[in-house]
């Protein structure tokens, strides 16, 4: 417990999944120690906040962190117009991407012999895009393709 409240060396014994572990620690999501504890404390001492507090039992089933916020530190934005902000943002990008899946549809509807370079100047979106859009509505099982590339032909499932 005092290794936990000190939070500059921990090490922990028991594993759940070390793969897991070892794939988190990859991405740089997890430390090599197996604990953000540490990182937690000298992050808050470089913001010149107090340590976090933290709570346990002898058998480690849990973790509760108190994060202090330093003295003068000010939220410009309020947490709920800042999520509202990044839903109407995630909203937006979606039905963009939508509305370029229905405008490939309708062009591989009105003419099944259409190329991805015919797709990429009638649609009026980037050549990735036009990629990106056949392959998620061939992974939505929306179109498929007969032939070749060159004299193939679409085939809209839906």
């Amino acid at each position: 417990m005092e290794a936990i409240q000190k939070a500059k060396l921990l090490k922990a014994r028991r594993y759940r999944n070390r793969r897991l572990g070892d794939f988190l620690k990859e991405l740089d999501l997890s430390e090599g120690r197996a604990t953000g504890i540490p990182t937690i404390q000298d992050e808050l001492r470089k913001n010149g906040s107090l340590p976090a507090r933290i709570e346990t039992d002898d058998a480690r089933s849990y973790f509760l962190i108190e994060i202090p916020c330093r003295e003068g530190f000010k939220n410009t934005i309020e947490p709920i117009e800042q999520e509202s902000k990044l839903k109407s943002k995630h909203k937006d990008e979606l039905k963009g991407e939508l509305k370029t899946l229905r405008i490939i549809l309708d062009l591989m509807i009105e003419n099944p012999e259409i190329t991805t370079m015919a797709l990429v100047e009638k649609s009026g979106k980037s050549r990735s895009t036009v990629q990106k859009s056949i392959r998620i509505l061939r992974n939505e099982y929306c179109i498929d393709r007969v032939g070749g590339k060159k004299y193939g032909r679409w085939i809209v499932l839906m």
